[in-house]
């Protein structure tokens, strides 16, 4: 309702085709565009909400069409709560055998954390880091895309090896993970060499690691110590 309340008030959006951080058109209708883009955020998070991802992502787009660079930070956790739900809805649909839908919903996650770290630097690097992780394994496990998967592991370790020079006891687990992930999919693409390289980086910090906390890591560093040899075979 509130929607159409709006609508009639706006110009025809098709002729605005602003981009995210855009400065909306003034001369009047300036507020009704943050209006309007305040309403489709609510509307997106009730349908993220709902499972009925394909609506949400649409009310979505629209928002970052109508979202304006001066906006302050209101209403950016729903494109957050937003994106979590479709988190759950990618798992839901690559269960049910759905790879584009899957795909779609991974993307449209990253475009949001990609959008939100934008808006607001440093809160939502870890979601960007995971959203760039589920699409490396997407890429390699079902689309088999190697190169895919490589650019979006090394995006999510990069990230990650960032944020632990902050906090390095919460993310050098992450790191060692990610550098598996990494010799992974550079084993599928015939890369031995760089899987073994990804591997051995892991295996160094699961050694420092297992040293304070041996029964924890012991598990870890074994089946990382396991894929040392078979890297190059």
């Amino acid at each position: 309702e509130i929607l159409l309340i709006y609508d009639h008030m706006l110009p025809n959006p098709e002729t605005y085709d602003g981009k995210p951080g855009d400065v909306a058109p003034q001369g009047g209708f300036d507020m009704f565009y943050r209006t309007f883009s305040r309403a489709l955020l609510l509307y997106g998070g009730y349908l993220a909400d709902a499972g009925q991802s394909g609506d949400a992502r649409e009310a979505y787009r629209w928002a970052f069409r109508f979202e304006r660079a001066s906006e302050p930070t209101w209403g950016l956790t729903k494109y957050a709560n937003g994106a979590a739900a479709m988190i759950d809805q990618a798992q839901d649909a690559l269960n049910a055998g759905d790879v584009a839908e899957t795909e779609q919903l991974y993307c449209d996650v990253l475009a949001i954390y990609t959008y939100l770290d934008s808006r607001v630097p440093e809160t939502y690097l870890p979601n960007l880091a995971n959203a760039h992780a589920y699409l490396g394994m997407f890429a390699n496990n079902s689309l088999h895309s190697y190169e895919e998967a490589i650019e979006h592991h090394a995006a999510a370790l990069n990230i990650r090896v960032h944020l632990a020079e902050k906090e390095p006891d919460k993310y050098r687990r992450l790191i060692a993970a990610g550098h598996i992930s990494l010799g992974i999919a550079y084993k599928n693409k015939g890369n031995l060499q760089q899987a073994a390289d990804e591997y051995g980086a892991a295996a160094g910090i699961y050694r420092e690691l297992y040293k304070v906390e041996p029964d924890a890591y012991r598990s870890d560093l074994t089946k990382t110590l396991v894929r040392l040899p078979g890297s190059l075979m």
